[in-house]
This record gives C-alpha cells, structure tokens and sequence, in this order.
C-alpha cells in the first residue's frame, strides 16, 4: 500500500463548518466587547498532553481616552488604575480538542469628576472550546469558541467591573513554524473572529496577529503581538444624543460602556520555559490607536504548571556541559541505533508522531529525526520531526517540514516508515 494519501474528512468537514458558522455570524446577528480590551482575542494554546493551570496578574493604568474620531481626549482628573487577576484551566479532550477555562477577579481604583474610589469584585469569565488540525503543509490551524458572561451588576460609572454583557465570540487562528532549527524557532500566527454582544453593544471583529522566538539551548522566549477590534458600529444608541453612553469619555474612562469602541495595542512579552509545560514571563501591553476606547499602558506576570504531580512530556533540565540541575554530572542512556523505531500513530491534522521508543531508550526533547518511507527504493526522507514529549518507552514528535509530497497515514505507520537519526545522516537535511 502506497503512504499517500488524500487530506482526511473530518479536516473538510470542520473547514466547512468554521466557515458557515463565521459567515452566519456576518449575516445573521445584529449586535465589541469592551472585555476584549481586558482579555484580547488570542489562541488558547496548551502545551502538552495534560491538563494545565495559568496564573496571570495584569496592572493596567489609563489617565486619557480615544474620541470617536481616533483623537486623544485627556478628562480633567482622570487618573483610572485596574489589576486583573486571572485563574485559567486548560484541558485537552484527545489530540485535535482542547476546553479552557478563566476566572477572573478585577480591583479598581479611579480618580475622576464623574466617580472616584475604589472597588473589588469578579469580573467577566470565560469558557471555551478549541479544535485543531492540519489546514496546509507547515501551517496549523485552530478554531475557537468562547463565551463570556458577566458575575456582577453593571454601573454606569467608572467603578462598574464590566458592561454586563453575554459575550460570544468565534473564530480561528492560523500558525506558520518558519526556520526551524536546534537552536531557534519562530512561530508566526495570524487570527480573527466576530463578537457578538448583548445589552444592543455593538459586535465587532476581533483580530490578532504575532511572532514568537523559542530558543532551545537557553530555553528564552520572546512574543511580539498586535491586537485590536474593529467595531461593526451597529450600537443603536450611538444614533440618539441624549443616551447616556453620549456622553461617556468627557470625564470618565471609556474602558466600559463605550459605543462602537475600536483599538489597536502592542504587547512585548519575555519568558523561560522548564519544560513543555512550566515558564514564567513578564509582558508589557501600549495602546496604540482607538476610538472611543481608553487608552492604555500595562505590565504583566503569568504562570504555567501543568494539573499533575510529575510531567511526562520533558526529560531533567541539563545544561550543555551535561549537569544537572542538583550540579552532578548527568548520563542518559545512549540511543540504541540497531533498534528500529516504528511509528505507532500517526495525526495529519496536527502533524504529530508517535514512535515506539522513549527516555528509557534515549530519546530525549529536542531530537529530531528524518522519515523514511520503505516502499521507496531509494530510501530519501519524506519529512523532518522533532521529538517534543516523552514517556519512558514512548515518544511523540511534531513535523517540522516534508520533503515530498508524501503524506504519513496510518496505515502505514508501523510497515511503510521508520525513522533514523538524523545525525547518521546529516547529508540529507539541507
């Protein structure tokens, strides 16, 4: 049986569905979430096979606002401070489907001539869904749900935790590796969806786009996003000058109860990653441009565990001298190059592997491998993998890139392809 095969089903299948779901959402609802300026619309990645925890503490500060027009408009007096914990559980559901989580709790200081004070409270939180597969080769493709929903009573002033509103928002994101190597990756991603709002708030169109750095040896990474809303303006208020929303921005901040508000932020972000799933970072968030939005500047902490007692995706932290983390020399088991490694599954949706050998046979993060397909007489590499969780006899691997048109089914994973190191044969990677 020939490796190639056709672009599995169920990939056309959520394509369509993705598709109908965001065109009905164009067409059919009439009704942007001033929660996005809080939580902007990103992808709700998980990093492993377990479930996962994310702490993450954000100051942000405000003493102007954006008009209508893109302007900046300063209220006498306004001086608007918000810290935003957040509490996010991230469960994976099979290989392709993920839920999340977030429970969040906001402090609020304000000094303004519409209110003044101080208040605490939970704020708007979150669940949601998310799917992932294989759109094109090299990119990845996530389509995601979420739903927020209000925990408070809404105040129209500036000490009110939120608009009140139920929150539905829906969309996808794509994902690019490019340059791959042992010592660098960039990750470059793109996404967008459409919010829809209760309470006649306007819907809108949230849109992300970024590039993050891994650096394998130091474990460092860098993220560089842009974030914004593109309002529908479809808030009927906006059509009647004695509403009260008219008036908002002249002496408050326009971070709740704004009219077809639309922004543009940056967000810097630097972190160190332990393991696939343990890293700390710290990031630093600028508005941009807006209208009738508040503008902006924050800084941030997040934390990540993973929802287990020991991590099964990550070998013991080494340094390059092969020392280990208690400062004793560390000697893994050497890779036993006169076994065959197998492919034991296979998902073209998310362009993973899985092979038959672990951290007791000398696998180890960060490997990477080529594929080589059997029913080839010349025995060329289809694909490269790097290996990116390990269990002690198991291992799962990630496609970096194919050299063919060649894809890696099922069906042939434990006969039709085995894997080689690829420091035996370096002459085959370009």
């Amino acid at each position: 049986m020939n490796c190639a095969s056709t672009p599995p089903r169920s990939m056309k299948v959520i394509l369509l569905s993705l598709a109908i779901g965001l065109s009905s959402g164009f067409f059919g609802l009439s009704i942007a979430s001033s929660n996005l300026i809080l939580h902007p619309w990103a992808p709700h990645l998980i990093s492993g096979t377990a479930p996962e925890l994310r702490a993450r503490f954000h100051y942000l500060s405000s003493q102007a606002n954006w008009n209508r027009f893109g302007n900046p408009i300063q209220p006498n007096g306004l001086n608007y401070q918000r810290l935003v914990t957040d509490l996010s559980v991230a469960h994976p559901l099979g290989e392709a489907w993920s839920t999340f989580g977030r429970m969040s709790l906001s402090g609020i200081r304000s000094q303004s001539p519409a209110q003044a004070g101080g208040r605490i409270g939970f704020a708007d939180q979150t669940i949601g869904v998310q799917n992932q597969f294989k759109a094109f080769e090299k990119v990845q493709a996530r389509a995601q749900f979420q739903v927020d929903f209000p925990t408070y009573q809404p105040e129209p002033h500036d000490l009110t935790l939120g608009d009140g509103s139920l929150d539905i928002t829906g969309g996808g994101f794509l994902s690019y590796l490019a340059f791959p190597s042992r010592k660098l990756d960039l990750n470059l991603w793109i996404g967008a969806g459409l919010t829809y709002r209760t309470g006649y708030y306007s819907a809108a169109i949230p849109w992300q786009v970024g590039a993050l750095f891994k650096s394998h040896p130091s474990r460092i990474e860098l993220e560089v996003a842009l974030s914004g809303v593109s309002s529908l303006k479809s808030d009927p208020h906006s059509y009647s000058p004695a509403f009260f929303r008219e008036n908002l921005g002249r002496d408050s901040s326009l971070i709740s109860g704004a009219m077809n508000p639309s922004w543009i932020q940056g967000k810097v972000q630097l972190g160190y990653r332990w393991s696939n799933q343990t890293s700390l970072a710290i990031s630093a968030t600028k508005s941009i441009w807006g209208q009738m939005s508040p503008q902006l500047t924050g800084m941030g902490v997040q934390f990540q565990l993973p929802l287990q007692g020991k991590e099964s995706s990550s070998t013991p932290p080494m340094t390059e001298a092969g020392v280990g983390s208690s400062g004793q020399p560390v000697n893994p088991p050497l890779l036993d190059t006169s076994a065959e490694i197998q492919i034991t599954k296979t998902n073209e949706r998310l362009g993973l592997i899985k092979i038959n050998l672990g951290s007791e046979e000398g696998i180890r993060v960060g490997d990477e491998f080529n594929v080589i397909s059997k029913v080839e007489a010349a025995k060329n590499p289809i694909a490269r993998a790097r290996v990116t969780h390990l269990r002690n006899h198991e291992s799962a691997l990630e496609v970096l890139e194919y050299y063919k048109d060649h894809w890696i089914s099922e069906d042939c994973s434990l006969e039709k392809v085995k894997l080689l190191p690829v420091k035996i044969m370096p002459q085959l990677i370009p």
